[in-house]
């Protein structure tokens, strides 16, 4: 587990067998995220930082000023400041397929902008700048059936399932409910997270 401090450095706890939890400790973090044993954070200029496994070349980070961050078990996601999603590490079940390589072990959706990003166990979503939800990777169990006609403000994927905040704060699910994963409660929502 990964946690923030006002001031910018990064505090880690539990299983470090990688050295996912030694952060760069001269660099003011503006956010985080944690991959299974690899971890990604974003400096206060919008440079990208990664530590722990680089067994898949997940913290193989691309150049650039980067706006949000996303890890999964084996690969990692990133927004560039000029709403260009990039990849990279081992692309499970194909997230990768239709990007185009940039040379450099990373992989890009070109001619589109988004403007947030979410990375799945075996899946990723990305939110268009007209508020639509774009995935890829595997539908095995219907997590990239995004409803149409929803516009979304914030989206997470899980395990086999995906969620989303539209943009009048209400959530929504799709995907695996074999866990009741999607009896999302009612009401107004800020923020989400799938496992």
């Amino acid at each position: 587990a990964l946690a923030l401090r006002p001031d910018g450095s990064v505090v880690g706890w539990g299983n470090n067998s990688a050295g996912q939890l030694n952060a760069p400790t001269n660099v003011r973090f503006e956010a985080i995220t944690a991959g299974n044993s690899h971890s990604l954070g974003l400096d206060e200029e919008g440079t990208l930082y990664g530590w722990g496994s680089n067994t898949f070349g997940q913290i193989n980070v691309p150049a650039g000023r980067f706006t949000d961050i996303a890890a999964r078990t084996t690969y990692s996601l990133a927004l560039r400041d000029d709403g260009t999603l990039f990849g990279w590490g081992a692309s499970p079940t194909g997230i990768f397929a239709t990007w185009t390589p940039d040379g450099e072990g990373h992989f890009y959706v070109p001619g589109k902008k988004f403007k947030g990003i979410a990375a799945g166990n075996f899946h990723a979503l990305a939110i268009n700048v007209n508020k639509t939800v774009e995935g890829w990777g595997s539908n095995a169990t219907g997590q990239l059936n995004i409803p149409a006609g929803v516009r979304f403000k914030d989206v997470a994927g899980g395990f086999g399932y995906s969620l989303g905040i539209d943009v009048s704060g209400r959530l929504v699910a799709w995907g695996d409910n074999s866990m009741g994963q999607l009896n999302v409660p009612s009401g107004k929502f800020d923020a989400i997270s799938a496992v």
